[in-house]
């Protein structure tokens, strides 16, 4: 699930530039919400990536699952952010 949203929302952040054009490249404001949008993703990967990689023990049970179910959500809060500053600039 993941994955599939990380593809939707990059996609929605390329098909943003390509709507607007050369005014992307020369407003630095769209130019920063295209880089913070592409630089986001990285975060629920990151968040997997640790849930994979702590130890397989009862006492990191939680925490994995924690750090498990926010990637999804950390995706939904890049998305909100990416709409929310888009409409503001």
């Amino acid at each position: 699930m993941t994955l599939a949203c990380g593809f939707v929302l990059g996609y929605l952040a390329v098909l943003t530039l390509a709507l607007c054009g050369n005014a992307c490249h020369n407003d630095p404001a769209e130019a920063v919400i295209v880089t913070v949008c592409g630089w986001g993703l990285v975060i629920p990967v990151v968040l997997h990536l640790i849930s994979w990689l702590l130890p397989w023990r009862r006492r990191h049970a939680a925490t994995r699952l924690a750090v498990a179910i926010l990637a999804p959500f950390s995706l939904g809060a890049l998305y909100v952010l990416f709409n929310v500053w888009l409409a503001l600039t």
